[in-house]
């Protein structure tokens, strides 16, 4: 073995593994297969270094890679272990004579560019010879007879959407090797929380390949790790430079794929590109669509993925009840490289399109019956793909398939907490200047109005319809019709004020139902009959939403659309609570809770627990009230869902509207921006309750204060807001007795009391005998640790939380 083994990170585990495998294989062979720089010689070699001394005639290393001859191999393994030539004897047989009692480790490294002769050799020697093991590295496995193989896995890395902190992050294998390569060339160089973030992106981007981190790392020379990151689209350009000491196909990320490359078949090769435009993975059937043709068997497909597999060129991944592959993004950039030049690329991203627009439509009507779970798990294992056809649609101005895919995915994105995204495709699309049809159109400006009611852009959703509404009634379209006056017709009662609007939303909604029942349609009838439900909810006709809603549920279960259902049975529960039977509605809100978590709708589970909060708030206990609205406070953060977060924010005001007056009123206040047009998603028994509550807070408060307190939660962002209500539900859940750790130091109590009793910072400074420019900052200071935004708040917080009692009471 060499007399200085390279440091190997992150492989501890590995090396134990490995090592225990050895030991007990039999016939005594395991390979080390992995993707070209993932460090299986390395490992081979700790491995290597630690069974020493379990063998009497030593471990041995016998290099390959600069090997051309396979005919060759017995002669360079003699070499290796130092036994000399006998001429007219042939090499292997030397090899069996004289290993045949002996006791020891040969380590075959690289060996996949002579793979059938190094089988060959292997299973000569292991059945010759009692007392030899052998440990190979190479990209495939050898493929003989009791044969044990190991993959050797990338390193685990940082998710860059999700970063802990910096301790944490620095932990990683992947960032530990980037700091150790980094500082051999830039002794100066350090993790900080400055460019923490960027290294974890960059280790995440090369998906923990050892090899294409140390060649980034490399790169800090001449540039800092966020540049490096930017850089790594062309990561086959950046990746460069690594030791001279490495062979020539490992000093860069090019050079080594380059070996695998060649030592593919041609139909390996042209399958290997043509797989580069998968993103984020792809199964067998995919490939068979997309991969096959212009020379490629699509029966043969399943061959040469499994080829590629082998030769460690593709990651096999098992999930669920099938396979999926993909290329690690260092060698899909390659393969990308290699389609282009081809000339094929073109061709092989319009069969992709087709392919997962196809895909995307089959989801959207599977999404509408009993297989809906199945579907939405495909769809978000599809997910990558979906936006890589819609960015390159886009790109390439067809605006057409942009909207066809989006339109198709919009109830996806809406069952699996997408909305965002899928409102940010929707408006590409509809913007975009390619040809689009008019239905394709209309279904897409549908979509877009839906995901925007539900974050509250009331205004443009409407335009969206009424331009949709045009559309379908040129083209006759009666589905079409009776989908968008649903649609508007619950915007209407929903964001408006003016009652002729609401009116005319309920008109609207009630010939949709016409209309649907004219067609047959009972998908289309179950959904405007939940809309009817929640309309008759919200005007006290308790007798008519319960009618409506137990038909949709029925029409619901037919069709075996359980998270629908289950939706319906929410606003069941709301009826039955109205008319004064709590009990049932936490029976009927669990039932749907359970539901959307089985189905993996977080909207719907939101939707239950801010029931449950209602149930629990009508039972008396306060407490699982407040935790039910902090759990559903987050999850409609999550999902994007302004219009119901609304009604959330005021279930819980009103639990705090005794205890904590000036975070109800803001709470309150909160809810109120929140809604467009002003309009509580609570019935008129709420909103009662609701105008007492605040009559209530103006009298405890005062009208400054009041005032004040309302201002600050209506001038809230959205995540201010959300840190509020879970504040409050934090507050609200403790148990009596226990207080939460004052968060102010005792100078900065101070000067809240000052700033409380309306003090200028000029008159704080002069009271506590500092200097304006520090009574300034701890103004400031005190502002960003409480979350505030304004000196009233401020004086509101101090008020609440009973320093100004306190300051009165002191001498």
């Amino acid at each position: 073995l060499p007399a200085h083994l390279p440091t190997l990170i992150g492989r501890e585990e590995a090396v134990t593994v490995v090592r225990e495998r050895i030991q007990r294989a039999e016939p005594g062979l395991l390979t080390l297969t992995g993707t070209g720089g993932s460090g299986k010689t390395r490992l081979a070699l700790a491995v290597a270094s630690e069974l020493v001394s379990d063998f009497a005639d030593g471990v041995w290393l016998v290099e390959l890679a600069a090997l051309g001859d396979a005919s060759l191999v017995p002669s360079a393994v003699a070499t290796s272990l130092r036994i000399e030539e006998q001429p007219g004897t042939p090499a292997l047989e030397i090899l069996l004579e004289l290993l045949r009692y002996r006791s020891l480790l040969i380590v075959l490294d690289n060996c996949e560019h002579l793979v059938e002769a190094c089988a060959a050799l292997a299973l000569d020697l292991l059945h010759a010879c009692s007392g030899v093991r052998i440990l190979a590295t190479s990209r495939e496995p050898l493929r003989i007879s009791g044969e044990l193989t190991w993959r050797v896995p990338t390193l685990p890395t940082p998710d860059p959407g999700a970063l802990p902190g910096l301790i944490e992050i620095a932990a990683y294998p992947a960032v530990r090797l980037f700091v150790e390569r980094a500082q051999a060339v830039q002794p100066s160089f350090a993790l900080t929380p400055h460019n923490s973030s960027a290294v974890a992106g960059i280790c995440a981007r090369l998906d923990g390949l050892p090899l294409a981190i140390e060649l980034a790392a490399a790169r800090t020379v001449v540039l800092a790790p966020e540049q490096i990151l930017l850089r790594l689209d062309d990561a086959l350009h950046v990746l460069v430079g690594g030791s001279r000491s490495a062979p020539t196909r490992q000093q860069t990320l090019k050079a080594t794929l380059d070996w695998s490359y060649r030592l593919l078949p041609a139909t390996g090769q042209e399958l290997f590109q043509r797989s580069a435009v998968f993103s984020g993975g792809f199964d067998l059937e995919a490939a068979e669509v997309i991969c096959a043709g212009e020379g490629t068997d699509p029966a043969g497909v399943v061959d040469l993925v499994a080829d590629l597999v082998n030769r460690s060129l593709v990651v096999a991944q098992e999930q669920g009840e099938i396979m999926r592959y993909r290329l690690l993004e260092p060698v899909r950039q390659y393969a990308h490289g290699l389609l282009v030049a081809s000339g094929n690329w073109e061709g092989t991203r319009r069969r992709h399109a087709e392919y997962f627009a196809e895909l995307a439509e089959q989801g959207a009507e599977g999404l509408k019956g009993s297989d809906e779970v199945r579907w939405a798990d495909r769809l978000e294992r599809e997910h990558d793909n979906m936006r890589a056809v819609l960015r390159r649609c886009l790109d390439a101005g067809e605006g057409d398939l942009v909207l066809r895919v989006g339109s198709a995915l919009w109830q996806f994105w809406k069952f699996r907490s997408h909305r965002n995204e899928g409102m940010h495709w929707l408006e590409e699309g509809l913007g975009s200047q390619g040809n689009v049809t008019p239905a394709v159109r209309s279904r897409a400006l549908q979509q877009a109005a839906e995901m925007g009611f539900a974050m509250g852009d009331f205004a443009r959703s409407r335009i969206w319809l009424e331009e949709a509404l045009t559309i379908c009634r040129a083209a006759g379209d009666t589905t079409g019709i009776a989908t968008v006056l649903m649609r508007l017709g619950r915007l209407l009662w929903k964001g408006s004020v003016r009652s002729d609007e609401r009116d005319a939303g309920q008109a609207a909604v009630e010939e949709s139902l016409v209309l649907f029942r004219q067609l047959g349609d009972t998908s289309g009838m179950g959904w405007a009959l939940i809309y009817l439900g929640s309309n008759d909810l919200e005007r006290g006709d308790l007798v008519r939403a319960e009618a409506d809603l137990r038909e949709s549920m029925a029409l619901f279960e037919q069709r075996g659309e359980r998270h629908m259902r289950a939706h319906a049975i929410d606003l069941l529960g709301c009826i039955v609570l109205d008319q004064g039977r709590p009990a049932l509605a936490e029976s009927l809100h669990t039932e749907s809770l359970q539901v959307s978590r089985e189905v993996g709708c977080v909207q719907g589970a939101a939707d239950s627990l801010t029931g449950l909060a209602r149930a629990a708030r009508a039972g008396g206990d306060l407490g699982r009230a407040a935790d039910l609205c902090g759990e559903a406070v987050s999850l409609y953060q999550k999902v994007g869902m302004r219009y119901e977060l609304s009604s959330c924010l005021d279930v819980l005001a009103s639990l705090a509207a005794t205890s904590l007056p000036g975070q109800a009123a803001r709470l309150f206040a909160a809810a109120d921006a929140l809604r467009a047009g002003g309009i509580p998603s609570v019935g008129p028994d709420g909103r009662t309750a609701r105008e007492r509550d605040l009559a209530r807070l103006r009298a405890v408060l005062g009208a400054d204060r009041f005032e004040a307190a309302w201002a600050g939660g209506a001038a809230r962002t959205l995540d201010q807001m959300v840190e509020d209500a879970r504040q409050t539900a934090g507050a609200l859940t403790r148990p009596q007795g226990v207080t939460v750790r004052d968060p102010l130091t005792p100078r900065e109590r101070e000067v809240v009391v000052l700033l409380a009793r309306g003090h200028t910072n000029r008159q704080i400074a002069e009271q506590l005998i500092i200097s304006e420019r520090t009574a300034d900052g701890h103004v400031a200071h005190i502002l960003a640790k409480l979350n505030l935004a304004s000196r009233a708040q401020a004086a509101v917080w101090a008020a609440e939380h009973g320093l100004l009692a306190t300051a009165a009471a002191q001498p």
